[in-house]
């Protein structure tokens, strides 16, 4: 891995690296079955230590191969991993369903981790970034308050304005005494509405919270993306906002290029200071991907020696709109 950033490196690429991509976790950490899934994955008391010792890790193998400036993804969806590992259909590690105290324990646990793994990355002079997956509702419909808090600024609120909320009253009781200036990369995949069905958050024995559970809608919009933008740089005035993702899966290419080319314009468009545009390259082959299909985030269908590449249709897509900027 160190060598093919390196080389990378060289061709002229600027490389970002995301340290934990998605739904994964070190074997060590997961528990099975029943009331342990409480204590398992991102709940797991050694969850932290682990995480820190990996960044660690990092640190040591990149730092003579990675420029100063180089922009780290700690993680990469974390609330939504959470919601889906801890409250959801028991199909995501650990396998939570509806495991309310398991996803209040990760919950505190990755706030207070990757707090700290931020100012390891700022210490060995890299750039520390998270990648969040914002969601805001339809205008014909209502989001209840408290969970657009929880699931789309409680963690960044912890690591852009400092706050340490560990009762979920959207009040910063108390904050860090050390923070790192995080980069915020959006992932935008659709929007948001409560369920019929909630759950009761328990922070102390004396305060319960009743969430909605959230039910996704993942339909491209150009509209609710310039929204969803907005409302991000308004709220993080003092914070480096750009986009890490975002989602136009279609199985019509030509439909997925109309997207492209709103969602394009919504990000020209947008004047704030904080704000940074680029285009980059998510996955490059479609064997890098977890599942089958035309994901739109590869553009490679693959390289042979002495060959020319061959790009997927959304390659051409993608090459054809950079070129036309």
């Amino acid at each position: 891995m160190a060598l093919a950033i390196e080389k990378l490196r060289l061709a002229g690429f600027i490389i970002e690296i995301t340290l934990s991509h998605h739904d994964s976790y070190p074997g060590i950490l997961h528990k099975t079955g029943g009331t342990s899934i409480a204590s398992s994955g991102w709940a797991h008391p050694e969850a932290k230590s682990v995480f820190l010792a990996y960044v660690h890790d990092v640190i040591r193998l990149f730092t003579p191969i990675l420029p100063a400036g180089t922009r780290v993804y700690l993680i990469n969806e974390p609330v939504s991993m959470l919601f889906n590992s801890y409250l959801g259909n028991g199909n995501w590690p650990p396998g939570g369903k509806r495991a309310v105290s398991g996803f209040y324990t990760a919950m505190i646990t990755m706030r207070d981790t990757l707090h700290e793994a931020g100012l390891l990355i700022q210490q060995a002079q890299w750039e520390p970034a998270i990648a969040k997956n914002i969601r805001i509702n339809k205008k014909e419909e209502t989001l209840d308050p408290i969970l657009d808090y929880i699931f789309n600024w409680w963690i960044l609120d912890a690591l852009l304005h400092n706050c340490i909320d560990t009762v979920f009253s959207g009040d910063c009781t108390s904050s860090f005494l050390q923070t790192a200036p995080f980069t915020l990369g959006i992932t935008y995949y659709g929007t948001i509405k409560n369920s019929t069905e909630s759950i009761t958050l328990k922070p102390t024995p004396s305060r319960s919270i009743i969430m909605p559970l959230p039910v996704m809608d993942f339909s491209p919009n150009p509209e609710y993306f310039s929204k969803t933008v907005k409302l991000a740089l308004d709220k993080y005035p003092l914070t480096t906002i750009t986009i890490a993702e975002v989602g136009l899966s279609s199985g019509n290419t030509q439909k997925a290029q109309e997207w492209l080319f709103d969602y394009s314009n919504v990000v020209q468009k947008e004047t704030a200071v904080n704000f940074e545009k680029y285009i980059g390259i998510h996955t490059l082959f479609e064997s890098a991907e977890f599942s089958s299909g035309e994901w739109f985030f590869h553009i490679l269908n693959g390289c042979d020696t002495n060959t020319p590449c061959v790009l997927t249709p959304w390659g051409n897509v993608l090459l054809n709109h950079i070129d036309s900027l």
